[in-house]
């Protein structure tokens, strides 16, 4: 796609480069995010049901 995008004169090189790399920085701050301590899982009670 990003041949294409350049050879057809939509857009520059550096748009994909530059797209490539926001991209990245996005799924990596995402997974940090996730991964981060405040984002832990929250142990279930051992009351009984029912």
């Amino acid at each position: 796609m990003s041949t294409a995008l350049v050879y057809t004169a939509e857009h520059y090189v550096i748009d994909i480069v530059a797209g490539a790399l926001l991209a990245a920085v996005v799924l990596v701050g995402c997974q940090r995010w996730e991964d981060g301590p405040d984002r832990a899982v929250t142990p279930r009670s051992t009351a009984p049901r029912g």
